[in-house]
């Protein structure tokens, strides 16, 4: 399962949605949980919120555990580990959720799970694409609870077929679509 979000400044607009996004999600997800937010090559603030990792190039991933992607690294997903790259920036940004999205997706299909939160430009959009067509399955949080629509609108604008929920609804939705609760 992934997660991106946009940052500005170094204050992420998406904080206070994945602080409460993964505080909520139960202990016992059968799903690994990556977190791509816009950080450039500056501080991860997320990890003052509770206890994430940055990922090693060609770690195991390991089912349970909440890896953020490190400053100024792109996270990808092979088969069984986690891949850092130091490839060209996509949408102005390293890391970014696309090459997340899109090595998930090629390596996973069916089981991808891709979320797009608050957060500006259009990270993700073309990501959660590759996700649909190769089976996996979409959320993006209703653009009007966002901060910063502009990630959610774009996904919107590309992939319509992407499941549409309210932030309060985000873990609920994510809890569904991993244990294979029947889905649209």
């Amino acid at each position: 399962m992934e997660f991106s979000t946009s940052c500005r400044r170094g204050a992420s607009t998406g904080i206070p949605v994945l602080k409460a996004l993964v505080s909520e999600l139960p202990p016992d997800l059968p799903a690994s949980v990556f977190i791509v937010m816009h950080i450039g090559r500056g501080p991860v603030v997320f990890q003052r919120f509770f206890p994430v990792s940055h990922p090693v190039d060609e770690e195991t991933i390991v089912v349970g555990k909440v890896y953020v992607a490190p400053p100024d690294k792109h996270m990808l997903v092979g088969r069984g580990q986690v891949l850092l790259s130091n490839a060209s920036k996509e949408h102005f940004t390293r890391p970014a959720a696309d090459p997340l999205f899109r090595s998930a997706a090629v390596n996973h299909g069916k089981n991808v799970v891709g979320v797009v939160l608050t957060g500006c430009l259009e990270d993700g959009a073309a990501g959660l694409q590759v996700i649909r067509a190769c089976g996996g399955y979409t959320i993006v949080q209703d653009p009007a609870t966002c901060v910063a629509p502009g990630m959610p609108t774009a996904v919107l604008r590309r992939s319509p077929l992407s499941t549409i929920t309210p932030v309060e609804q985000l873990a609920s939705s994510i809890v569904a679509a991993v244990t294979c609760t029947p889905r649209t």
